[in-house]
């Protein structure tokens, strides 16, 4: 056995001491990940030795350890997503992300944040909660938690994020660490409803009812996707005002929100359940609340964010030249759609009626209003003005649309010939071509009735049918009336008389 020399001995004293330490204060390097994407778990080498220095017999005196490795396997990343709380939910601290728009400044810049300006900005908090789910109009605030993010335990670190949706919007943005060396990055952005489009790169997102989001975030520097999710886009609870005969929005129109039970203006909230929201909007314009901000609105929409329980009314002050509330029924209105293809909504409320809030699911109430339009037409004529029994009787109508610039629906001819007069089924035709499933003829005969469906503006439908007179017709005027309605009750009239005579050898005969 070797005997240490005493200035080995005391060497390897220190090292003895040192050593459990160094590995707590030698330096971590992050090596590249060795795991595949599914998982995300990133394994990172740490490296780690000690060294020792002391002064020895007037000299100084220095040694260093052997190195010591070890691995680290760091937890999947993962992103959770919050829309501000209406009252109560968690708080979030935060400093504000960076929206790496081109060519715009403040908030939304096109060069890299810098980290000292970051680091002096002071955070932010708000109280949140927590879902997958969001309303156009709300700010999506979400956290990632990555520790293959933390670089720099000294310093605050970023990630980079992209947001796209299913309507076509994409926005970039830089969001940063909750403080140095947590691992934890917060982002949010603000979104509203389209139409208008979604305009790429303005720093917000444009949304529609059903539509989905997905964040990805990737380390600066890198394409690679470390954490992606998903948010859906609630159906949002705005009415729309709307033209009963075309389906087309109508903007102008003076909804306001009131109480039933005192016939007062209600009291209505914005979505954070505190800041005013005025009882009393304009379909298609824009609404300030109580704090100033601004909430635009699609063509025809308004909207009362919160209110509280109880039972409510819509009272609709229609521009020129509309009229409220429709005389359209709700079978004829599901006939026609909004222009994204998506069925109205129409309860009792969207004729004034009374409807109920009983907890916070939003109703929604779609408004229809009927406008003035010119008269439709109806033309009625005979081949023939004389006939005998037995005679056969063309006749011909007429339909017009007379307004060439509104198309009318549910336009219907009901026809009603002289009891003398028996119809051929056979002969009916809607211009020109049979029409089975648009006729219908009482099992009598007494009403033959087309349905002609839209009339376009200023278009005509041709109804053509043959009628024979009947052996036993006595001698004297035979009427056909016949008349033409809309979905709107709007109606024309005509009718055209063919005298009936009884011309035969029977009726000269004498003795």
């Amino acid at each position: 056995m070797r005997v240490l020399s005493p200035v080995r001995r005391l060497v390897a004293a220190l090292l003895l001491v040192l050593l459990p330490f160094g590995v707590l204060a030698g330096e971590a390097r992050a090596q590249d990940d060795t795991t595949g994407e599914e998982s995300r778990q990133t394994l990172r080498t740490i490296t780690n030795t000690a060294s020792a220095q002391w002064n020895f017999a007037g000299s100084a005196v220095s040694t260093t350890s052997n190195e010591v490795a070890f691995d680290v396997t760091l937890p999947p990343p993962e992103i959770r997503s919050f829309r501000p709380s209406a009252g109560g939910g968690s708080e979030l601290t935060f400093r504000s992300p960076v929206c790496n728009a081109p060519g715009r400044s403040g908030l939304a810049v096109s060069t890299a944040p810098d980290m000292a300006t970051m680091q002096s900005q002071s955070a932010q908090s708000t109280m949140v909660d927590e879902t997958n789910v969001l309303r156009a109009g709300q700010t999506l605030i979400f956290e990632v938690q990555a520790l293959e993010a933390n670089i720099d335990p000294q310093e605050i670190d970023q990630l980079e994020i992209v947001i796209t949706t299913s309507t076509g919007d994409r926005e970039t943005e830089t969001i940063f660490e909750t403080g140095p060396n947590t691992g934890v990055f917060v982002g949010q952005i603000d979104t509203v409803r389209i139409p208008p489009g979604a305009q790429p790169d303005d720093c917000r997102l444009g949304l529609t009812d059903g539509a989905m989001i997905v964040i990805t975030a990737s380390l600066p520097g890198s394409d690679d996707i470390i954490i992606t999710t998903d948010v859906e886009v609630l159906a949002d609870p705005f009415g729309v005002v709307f033209d009963s005969e075309t389906g087309e929005p109508v903007d102008g129109a003076r909804v306001t929100l009131v109480d039933a039970a005192t016939g007062q203006p209600a009291t209505v909230f914005a979505e954070d359940g505190v800041t005013p929201w005025p009882s009393s909007v304009i379909s298609g314009e824009p609404i300030t609340d109580g704090a100033g901000r601004v909430t635009d609105m699609g063509a025809g929409e308004f909207w009362f964010p919160l209110t509280f329980l109880g039972t409510y009314r819509l009272v609709v002050e229609p521009p020129e030249p509309y009229t409220a509330p429709s005389v359209v029924q709700p079978a004829e209105i599901a006939q026609i759609t909004r222009p994204d293809g998506r069925s109205f909504v129409i309860l009792d409320a969207s004729y004034g009626g009374n409807f109920t809030l009983v907890d916070q699911t939003p109703v929604q109430v779609d408004i229809p209003l009927d406008r003035p339009s010119l008269d439709l037409g109806l033309n009625k004529t005979a081949s023939r003005a004389q006939a005998v029994p037995g005679d056969v009787v063309f006749y011909a109508l007429t339909a017009t649309n007379s307004d060439p610039s509104r198309a009318k629906r549910n336009v219907t001819v009901t026809d009603t010939p002289s009891r003398w007069l028996r119809l051929r089924p056979d002969t009916v035709r809607v211009n020109g071509a049979e029409a089975p499933d648009a006729i219908t003829i009482a099992p009598d005969g007494s009403t033959l009735q087309i349905d002609l469906g839209t009339l376009a503006g200023g278009a005509s439908a041709r109804v053509t049918y043959a009628m024979t007179v009947r052996p036993d017709a006595p001698p004297g005027r035979a009427l056909n009336d016949a008349v033409v309605t809309d979905v709107l009750g709007r109606t024309a009239r005509a009718q055209v008389a063919v005298d009936i005579e009884r011309e035969n050898i029977a009726d000269r005969m004498t003795i």
